[in-house]
This record gives structure tokens, sequence and C-alpha cells, in this order.
């Protein structure tokens, strides 16, 4: 086949700027067709196998196992111990004290308000028996004690009594430690008398500074 030049031109014209015109070409097959038809196909095979993945990532839940029995319940544990923030215990030393009717104390310095305060008095005796004050000291002839506590001024003082009222001339030594257990109220409208129900309502020997003691945390 002969080709004119004008022919040849043509042909280039069809084939695009990426074929060059170097002959031989089959004549009314274009070369880019091949191409596009090729791409076609790996875009078919590529979108056939994305579907395939999708469909088996995407396969049906099975069916949800049966629940398991409920565990027992764990038993309960202690009860923690009461805390102490808001109550302190103060001990005063007076076995050297000589004979005296009446024994004087400061808490001022002790605590930051002093009217705030709800306290419990304990005396102990010299074979180591700890008495309640105010009250019967419980030791067989009738004397008792009486507190006089200016929450003011935070002086507190211990007065000792015979069965007849009159003043008693307690014997040095006979006492060793005076203990005042000083409790914070919790708000305004609580005091010394709301403390002790609090205490026998929870089932507390005030009389006993060691169950008071217990119930506060105290040493």
């Amino acid at each position: 086949m002969n080709w004119g030049i004008h022919q040849l031109i043509a042909c280039i014209g069809e084939l695009g700027p990426n074929v060059t015109a170097e002959p031989p070409y089959i004549w009314g097959i274009n070369p880019n067709k091949k191409i596009i038809m090729k791409a076609l196909k790996l875009f078919s095979m590529a979108m056939l196998a994305m579907a395939i993945t999708l469909v088996s990532c995407s396969g049906e839940d099975g069916e949800q196992g049966i629940q398991g029995k409920q565990g027992e319940q764990g038993e309960q544990g202690p009860q923690g111990e009461q805390g102490n923030a808001n109550v302190q215990a103060f001990s005063f030393d007076i076995s050297d004290e000589a004979d005296y009717t009446q024994l004087p104390f400061d808490v001022s310095d002790l605590l930051d308000d002093t009217t705030n305060y709800a306290y419990l008095y304990y005396i102990e005796y010299q074979d180591n028996i700890v008495i309640s004050m105010p009250g019967n000291l419980g030791l067989g002839n009738g004397e008792y004690t009486t507190i006089a506590n200016n929450v003011g001024s935070g002086d507190i003082v211990v007065q000792f009594f015979q069965s007849d009222d009159t003043g008693w001339n307690v014997p040095g030594g006979l006492f060793t430690d005076v203990t005042i257990i000083a409790v914070e109220l919790s708000n305004t409208s609580k005091n010394s008398e709301n403390i002790m129900s609090e205490l026998k309502s929870a089932g507390v020997d005030t009389s006993d500074y060691n169950a008071v003691a217990a119930y506060f945390g105290l040493k």
C-alpha cells in the first residue's frame, strides 16, 4: 500500500503525541484504544477483588453465647475505726500536787476556740483506776467532784467535796492524772449534752474512759 504524505500526517494525528509514526501500522486500529481497553480491564479486575474482600469482611455476626452464672457475693469487710480528727485528749500529771481541794487547768492554749468544744473529764486513781467526773469518786465515803468550766477563757476547775458537801482536802499523791477530752462541735446547735446523748445512743459507757477513747479512736 502506497501512503501519501497527507495520509501519513493524518495517521500520526490519530495516534497522538505519545506515539511515533514509524511503520508498519494496521490501518484503522488506534494504539491509544488498546491502552485504554487494557486499563479498563485492570480497573475491572481491581474492583472485583475489592468487592470480594468487602464481602468476606462483612459476614454476619455469630450467635451470642449463654450468659455465665453470677459469682457469689464477697464477705463484708470490717468496719473502720472512728476518726479522731475533731477529738483531742489532754492529760495533766497531778501526782506531785500537795494536798488540795481543787485543781485548776487552762486549755486556752491547746484549742483554737474553747467555746466550740464539748468536754469529758476523767481522773486516775493511784491504782490505775480511771474515774469519770463530775460525780461520785467511788472511794466508799461519798466523796465527789464538780467541774467549773469557763468556756470563754478556757479555765477549768475541778473541785472536791465530802459527802456533807464541805470541801475535801485531797491527800497529795492519791490521784495521779486528770484527762480532759475535747470534742469539737460539728455545728452551733450542738452542746455537751448532745455529745453525751450521741455516745449513749452508740452504746458507749461514758464513765468508762477506755470505751470512750476506743469510740473516738484515741490512743
